[in-house]
């Protein structure tokens, strides 16, 4: 369903384009996660669980002929790094203008409103396929940024 590549800066996923594919990943993620001293792995699960869920679900065909790949990544400013990238059509984060900061909390589905509430910072590839998002493990979902 998934491989993964570990070192002490990153862990990188590929997993086939299958639904079946994204809790099992996010699973290992969190069983990983105390190895990189995150005790509160929620905010990057949570990420991470919907971005990968938009790049399969977006990147048809779902028969898992296709790949998704993934890399959480350290950064030297604190915030872990998520980058979903998918090869089929694009993420719907593709249908916002994500330069606006406002612009994913006007949407109407709870996903993308938040994945925006608990992102420092998202961006989307010019060709629409590839979605980084900045996310700080410091704070719970609950409390205010």
């Amino acid at each position: 369903m998934f491989t993964i590549v570990k070192d002490k800066e990153y862990i990188a996923f590929t997993l086939v384009s299958e639904p079946s594919s994204i809790y099992p990943l996010v699973r290992r993620f969190e069983e990983l996660a105390p190895e990189w001293g995150i005790s509160n792995s929620g905010r990057i699960a949570l990420v991470l669980r919907e971005l990968l869920s938009d790049a399969v679900m977006r990147g048809k065909p779902q028969d898992g002929s296709r790949r998704v790949r993934c890399w959480v990544e350290r950064t030297s400013e604190g915030p872990f790094k998520i980058t979903v990238e998918n090869e089929g059509g694009g993420l719907g984060f593709g249908f916002f203008n994500t330069s606006a900061p406002d612009a994913l909390q006007n949407e109407r589905g709870d996903g993308y409103a938040l994945v925006r509430k608990v992102c420092r910072n998202l961006n989307l590839n010019a060709r629409r396929n590839r979605v980084t998002a900045l996310v700080d493990a410091t704070e719970t979902i609950g409390e205010e940024q």
